[in-house]
């Protein structure tokens, strides 16, 4: 398991929001948290206060208790929601439609080499290969949240992921999910 995730797990359920560095020492050397932990705070799940003190995210946290305290418990929570995105309509957006991939400003840049115009689905393939929260935000509120899950199914009946892959996609899209669910 990726030391990132296993941090996140390790703070899902603490009513704290604060924790401190050396709670994570077990997890891995000093580099690998070191790096687990930046990586959070530079995709916005984490907040850092100051050296070794850090912060769950409040949007992440106000969302998550939202759906817990209407379906009672986090897994619960989860499972409804994502159960209410696969049996929702199927996406509206033809994925093969062309896109011009400069006005979507991903943070990673994956297309550097690619043409202008790209399919909605080639796309999304290609950020769900490397995913990160914020490049997949912006899949989801451009082409929405039942777009990005079909192409991501058609990779993954395909074989096209890695577990990793998938892992970080479906973290994403869970929180995206819910934050949708939420705002209804």
């Amino acid at each position: 398991m990726i030391l990132e995730q296993r941090i996140l797990r390790s703070i899902a359920n603490r009513k704290d929001p604060v924790f401190l560095r050396k709670q994570f020492e077990a997890m891995g050397s000093p580099a690998q948290v070191s790096r687990a932990l930046k990586s959070l705070v530079g995709s916005g799940q984490l907040i850092k206060i100051r050296r070794g003190v850090y912060k769950k995210t409040e949007r992440e946290r106000s969302a998550l208790q939202e759906a817990v305290d209407i379906f009672g418990s986090k897994e619960e929570a989860i499972s409804n929601v994502l159960s209410f995105w696969k049996k929702s309509q199927p996406s509206d957006i033809d994925l093969s439609q062309l896109v011009t991939i400069n006005q979507l400003r991903f943070k990673i840049p994956r297309f550097w080499s690619s043409p202008e115009k790209l399919s909605a689905q080639n796309i999304i393939a290609v950020v769900l290969s490397n995913p990160t929260e914020d490049d997949v935000s912006t899949l989801c509120r451009k082409f929405g949240v039942h777009a990005v899950w079909e192409v991501l199914k058609k990779l993954e009946t395909l074989g096209e992921l890695s577990r990793g892959q998938r892992l970080y996609s479906h973290q994403f899209l869970k929180k995206f999910a819910i934050a949708d669910c939420h705002a209804v």
